[in-house]
Formats: C-alpha cells, sequence, structure tokens
C-alpha cells in the first residue's frame, strides 16, 4: 500500500484539480452580488408591497402563536416569508409602516439567495460536463449574474428569482446525479426542488419533470442505479418541504386541498395584460411568451441561444455531452412549458424559470466561437467571453441602475412598449420623491391609484380622488392598459414631471384639480384606452 501523501501535497493536488473552479465561481458570485446589493430601497414590487409584507407578517404572527394552519398564506410563498421575515426581525421588525429599510430589509435575502445561481452553474456545469468545460461553466454563470431582467428579480421581494434559481440548481444536480451517480449531488438536488416547490407551485412542474427525465431514460446511468438516486432526490425534497411549513407538516390533505383551490382560482382567473397594442382582459395566448422573450431578454442571448440550438444538434462526438445535457435539461421544464403556455394566466415574469435555459444554450454557441478564437490557448477561450460580453452587459446593467427590472429591447418595428406590458413599481420612488419636494412640506393630496403601497415608503400623502387630488399618478402600466383613461382626461389640468427609466417614460405625474402651481399641458404616451382584443 502506498502511503498517504503529506497534507500540504494533498492540498496541492486538490486545488490544482478545483481551484479554477472555485476561482470562476466565486469571481461570478462576486459580479451577481454587485449588480444586485447595491440600493435595494429603489423600488418596491407592487406584488410585494400590496401582498408579500403582509403575508410575511401574517406567516410569522403564526409562528409566535404556535398556529401551523396560520402559517398558509397562498401559493406557497414559503422560502420568501422565511427569507424575508427572518432579515425583517434582524433589521427594522416586521410590525409598522412599510419604509425604505424595510423595502431593503425584505429583499437583501432574495439578493444573497438569487445570486448563487451563477456560482452553482459554475459548479454544476464542471461536474457535467468535466473538467474542460471551465470556459463553459464561467461563460453560463457571467450570462446568468448579469441578465437584467433576472437581475431586477432578484432585487425585490418576490417569488420569481427564488424560485429560478432553486429550479435550476435542484434540475443541474439531478443531471449531476444522473450522470456521475453521487449521493451528495442526489442530496442537493431534492433540497434545491423541496425549496422550489415550497416557492411556487411552478417548482413542483420542474420537479415532475425531473422525476419524469429520470424514469423515461432520457439520461444513461442503469435502471437501478436510476431508480434509487430518483428515490433520494424525492426523499430529501419531501424532508425539506415538511421540515420547512408547518401548515403541511400539522394538516396535509387539508393543506394541499386549499393549495390546489387557490391556485385552481388564480390561474383560471387570468390576468388583464397589454400585448401587441391591444388589450386583453385574460388569456393573450401563447404569442405573448414569445413577445415576452424578445423584449426581456437581452439580444445577445436570445440570438446566441438561436445559434447554439442548431450547433448542439449537428452530429459530433465533440458535442454529445452538452447535447445530452440540454436534452435532460429541457425534458425537466417540459411540463412547466405546458403548463405556462395552457394557463390562462399570463405575465412576463412566468417566463424567468426559462431564461437559464437560454444561457446554458447560448453558451454552447459562445463556446464553439471562443474555441475557434483561441486556437487551443485555453486561457484565451477563457477570457474572451469575459471581455466580449462581461464588459457590455455590465456597462447595460450600469446605465439602468437601480433598476435593471426596468431594461427592455426594444426591436425595430416593435417596440417593447407596443409589445408587452411593462412595470413593477420602479421608478414610483422617483415620483413620490418628487411630489415631497414640490409639496414643499404639506401633506399633499395624491391620486395613485392601485400603486399607493409603493409610494408609500416614500412619501406621507392622502389618498384622493381623480377629481379632489393635487397630484395624479398615471404609470406605465396604467397607461399601456389604458385604465381609467377618459376620466384621467377630464380631471388632468397639464404634466408636471416624468420618471424616465432607459429612455422609457415610466411615471407621468399630472396636477389634478387642486394644484395650485404653474403646469405644463402635453402628455407623453397616448392616452386612448387601447383596443380590446376579441376573446378567445
Amino acid at each position: 500500500m502506498s502511503p498517504s501523501p503529506p497534507p500540504a501535497a494533498g492540498w496541492r493536488a486538490w486545488w490544482r484539480r478545483h481551484g479554477p473552479t472555485v476561482l470562476a465561481a466565486l469571481g461570478v458570485w462576486a459580479v451577481a452580488l454587485a449588480v444586485r446589493l447595491p440600493d435595494l430601497d429603489a423600488s418596491v414590487n407592487i406584488d410585494a408591497a400590496w401582498q408579500w409584507f403582509r403575508r410575511t407578517r401574517a406567516f410569522w404572527q403564526a409562528l409566535a402563536a404556535g398556529d401551523p394552519a396560520g402559517t398558509f398564506q397562498v401559493h406557497p410563498g414559503v422560502t420568501l416569508m422565511w427569507l424575508a421575515g427572518a432579515s425583517l426581525q434582524l433589521g427594522p421588525g416586521l410590525a409598522g409602516p412599510l419604509t425604505p429599510a424595510a423595502v431593503a430589509a425584505g429583499a437583501l435575502p432574495v439578493a444573497w439567495v438569487s445570486s448563487l445561481i451563477a456560482p452553482g452553474s459554475v459548479v454544476l456545469t464542471r461536474r457535467i460536463l468535466g473538467p474542460r468545460a471551465l470556459d463553459a461553466a464561467a461563460t453560463l454563470g457571467l450570462l446568468l449574474a448579469t441578465e437584467p431582467f433576472l437581475v431586477g428579480h432578484g432585487r425585490t421581494a418576490h417569488l420569481d428569482a427564488l424560485l429560478t434559481t432553486f429550479a435550476w440548481l435542484g434540475a443541474g444536480a439531478a443531471l449531476w446525479t444522473w450522470r456521475r451517480g453521487r449521493w451528495s449531488a442526489a442530496a442537493l438536488a431534492g433540497a434545491c426542488l423541496g425549496l422550489a416547490v415550497l416557492t411556487k407551485v411552478a417548482g413542483g412542474a420542474v420537479a415532475l419533470g425531473v422525476g419524469l427525465t429520470g424514469l423515461l431514460g432520457l439520461v444513461r446511468p442503469r435502471r437501478g442505479r436510476r431508480l434509487a438516486r430518483l428515490a433520494a432526490i424525492t426523499g430529501v425534497a419531501l424532508l425539506v418541504a415538511f421540515a420547512l411549513w408547518p401548515a403541511l407538516r400539522a394538516a396535509p390533505v387539508d393543506t394541499l386541498d386549499r393549495l390546489v383551490a387557490e391556485v385552481t382560482s388564480q390561474v383560471d382567473r387570468g390576468h388583464r395584460v397589454y400585448f401587441g397594442g391591444l388589450y386583453y382582459a385574460q388569456d393573450p395566448g401563447p404569442a405573448y411568451y414569445l413577445a415576452v422573450l424578445g423584449a426581456r431578454l437581452t439580444p445577445e442571448v436570445l440570438l446566441l441561444a438561436l445559434a447554439g440550438a442548431v450547433i448542439v444538434v449537428i452530429p459530433g462526438r465533440r458535442r454529445a455531452g452538452a447535447r445530452r445535457a440540454l436534452a435532460a435539461l429541457l425534458g425537466a421544464y417540459a411540463v412547466l412549458l405546458y403548463a405556462q403556455v395552457e394557463a390562462p394566466k399570463k405575465i412576463d415574469r412566468y417566463v424567468l424559470p426559462f431564461f437559464p435555459l437560454f444561457a446554458a444554450t447560448a453558451t454552447v454557441a459562445v463556446v464553439a466561437l471562443t474555441r475557434r478564437l483561441a486556437r487551443g490557448r485555453r486561457w484565451l477561450a477563457l477570457t474572451l467571453p469575459l471581455a466580449l460580453l462581461g464588459v457590455p452587459r455590465l456597462a447595460r446593467l450600469a446605465a439602468v441602475h437601480p433598476h435593471a427590472i426596468a431594461w427592455s429591447q426594444d426591436w425595430p418595428g416593435w417596440p417593447a412598449g407596443r409589445a408587452v406590458t411593462l412595470g413593477f413599481g420602479e421608478g414610483l420612488r422617483e415620483a413620490a420623491l418628487w411630489i415631497a419636494g414640490d409639496a414643499q412640506g404639506h401633506r399633499p393630496r395624491v391620486f395613485s391609484g392601485m400603486y399607493r403601497p409603493c409610494l408609500e415608503p416614500w412619501l406621507d400623502f392622502r389618498e384622493a380622488r381623480l377629481a379632489d387630488a393635487e397630484y395624479q399618478i398615471r404609470y406605465i402600466s396604467v397607461i399601456q392598459r389604458g385604465f381609467r383613461a377618459k376620466e384621467y382626461a377630464r380631471e388632468m389640468r397639464g404634466l408636471l414631471h416624468q420618471v424616465v427609466i432607459d429612455g422609457r417614460v415610466w411615471v407621468e405625474i399630472h396636477a389634478g384639480p387642486r394644484y395650485r402651481g404653474p403646469t405644463t399641458p402635453g402628455y407623453s404616451v397616448p392616452w386612448k384606452r387601447p383596443p380590446t382584443a376579441p376573446k378567445r
């Protein structure tokens, strides 16, 4: 038996093998945090302001009262309520009005956890594709660290960035399990998929897709080993779900019945959206998501993903590993894709879980190009994507900071403002601060419509009717969908101020009948209600 290597030699060997992966993971994680953590009090998501801070408070009150049934709030949002509630408890507290400090505290853990999608993708890519895939791993991590719509959702107390992170890392760890047969990978996959299910029911669709991918033999391990790993993933996922959701432990059947009823009610109700110049009272159809991808996914990722899809189907042993990995990941997301397309309720953020799939497919094209340009020089193949993609993407994020979620892509003849509904609450802080300055110390009367809680952290005001307001707020999504258009036009007395983000008017502040200062007539965009789409 050969003697064991001395500790120093063992560490050197370990570092030679894993050090580049560690450095790449830490590098993209630093980038992900750098674009997510600053100025977390810049805006509050409309759903978070109306619902999730209240639900988080009720969740923690139920925990304190020993009432497990009270921890059921909605569909299910458990991870967000644990994270945001703990952060609020350590900071400004759960009680009291929503303040800028509370906005930042609620978003902080979401930013930290959702940033893990970048380093996690680096590690999983190396594990799945092997040690020679460092350039692919670093490229994928960089793309996920700097995708604006993903960054923006990772800066707010909401569910979709958490869902995207847990589902993607869970699917990737499951693929690692199928490919390498690691029990530790099965435990990681189960934990992440369990957290995805506790975040949104859509996480359950990904978990189901992962299971079907394994059962149908879309991955290569022997059947017995595949079933054993799948059982381990399922067991860990169930353990995580029961451990973190008291309502599920106390009354599993009743909790699941309530969950199904809640989700079914919300999905069947649909959602009022603006799409392609028309107003849809319910389902805009599957083409809406194609428009969302064009508006919300960066053009380089979208175009490179199309190129990568072509490259990966070309026969060749060099791409066999990437082809099998992407096929397995696509299978894992197939159930969610079907559910999203068929559901009447469609919102642009629902496509966010698919962004990592596009980034992974785009990585295939990036690696094929940079390896050809590098001509065998591995250091050049690694640094070229960072220079060609990293610098312009960081510049884009800097240009729209702190409102990365507001970034959208205008295509010739198809601007994002006409294609899809925009606006989650960004820009309303700036509107609130402008009104506070213009009001000169008195408590103004403001018509805010549905966006009152998005103004309250920064402005002490009295909500008023349009006819009794000093200031009238018109938000971009209200303008697009034409809500109360005739009433606005009748009561407006002049344009006072506009909040512009990334070259687009996000908020208009108009003088109401009670305003006594000077005004500037005019509107930034047409106020007429858009045509209503025919019922499907």
